[in-house]
């Protein structure tokens, strides 16, 4: 059985605050410089929008346009005690990345 290999991005020049989405989270706008996959969900590299609906425990990711997307359930949780920046963690297996976790630095 093949380990997983964790890939951290540090996306601090393509990683951005957007607009806020509600009180409780913020989209993050990234640039993904390769394909990827949300679930069963073949992503293109590209710029998205990464955002939590306003209950939480939904994840969308939708193309800079918002025309096209996923929507992901999710298993909120607590960052690490040293996590205070935004951050997309990938799973990779072989030449394919699974998107993994997503952490959001100071949320309001």
């Amino acid at each position: 059985m093949t380990k997983t290999l964790r890939l951290f991005l540090s996306l601090a020049v393509t990683l951005a605050l957007a607009a806020g989405v509600s009180a409780q989270s913020s989209a993050l706008l990234v640039k993904i410089p390769f394909d990827f996959y949300v679930d069963n969900t073949v992503m293109t590299s590209g710029t998205y929008v990464v955002s939590l609906t306003d209950s939480g425990h939904v994840l969308q990711v939708s193309g800079k346009d918002r025309h096209s997307g996923v929507f992901s359930m999710t298993n909120p949780g607590s960052p690490p005690a040293a996590r205070n920046k935004n951050a997309l963690v990938f799973n990779r297996y072989g030449n394919q990345y699974f998107l993994s976790e997503v952490y959001w630095g100071e949320r309001g």
